[in-house]
């Protein structure tokens, strides 16, 4: 009983919720084995009840009897207890999880407020505002270094540049359509049909021509 007194202020208090269920589920323990002690008592109390009738002795039978109402009057009492207790567990159990929610749940509350300590709307927008114009500010600075780096363009170059590419032009649709005949309106030689033996050449007149144009060369 001393826990349960503990619980109840009647003894020295419990440190811990921990320590305070510990005596609660120690309590309960106690009263259980009281319980099933109480039963054995109320079974024995009735046997015996029952053997003194056998032997006609009616008086002693009855107080047995008492004895049996006794013990169920304390098993009664005992139950009831039993019934508080695993309530009250319950209820520290209960109460212990939503204090340790609660911690969480500040813990929380408080991480976030240092993290937003110092900021306000009005601090995130004007940073917005600087960042946006400092983006603005870089891209003025880049234009700005990209113009010097351009160097002058020679028109005179480009021109001279542009006729050579329009006469490259000219030079190869020259080379497609080939030479232009002399007298477009001449007939093409009919090629005619020389005899191979007039063909023929030896081999020394063969010999002279290479020599000829090795000479006019």
């Amino acid at each position: 009983m001393s826990g349960l007194l503990s619980w109840f202020g009647g003894g020295a208090k419990k440190d811990t919720t921990k320590d305070a269920i510990l005596d609660l589920r120690a309590q309960l323990d106690m009263l259980g084995r009281r319980e099933n002690h109480l039963r054995t008592l109320i079974a024995e109390q009735k046997k015996q009840a029952q053997g003194y009738l056998e032997d006609g002795q009616r008086d002693a039978a009855k107080h047995a009897l008492r004895r049996k109402k006794r013990h169920e009057e304390s098993l009664t009492h005992t139950h009831e207890q039993i019934l508080s207790l695993e309530f009250q567990i319950y209820q520290v159990e209960d109460a212990n999880i939503t204090k340790t929610t609660f911690q969480a749940m500040k813990g929380a509350s408080n991480a976030l407020k240092n993290i937003h300590d110092g900021i306000t709307v009005t601090k995130v927008e004007k940073a917005m505002d600087e960042l946006h114009d400092q983006e603005e500010i870089s891209q003025e600075i880049s234009q700005a270094i990209l113009r010097n780096n351009k160097s002058p363009v020679d028109e005179a170059e480009l021109d001279a540049e542009l006729a050579e590419l329009e006469q490259q032009g000219l030079d190869n649709k020259m080379l497609a359509v080939g030479p232009v005949p002399r007298n477009a309106n001449q007939l093409p030689d009919v090629p005619v049909h020389v005899p191979a033996k007039k063909v023929e050449i030896d081999d020394a007149e063969e010999e002279l021509r290479k020599l000829e144009a090795e000479m006019a060369m």
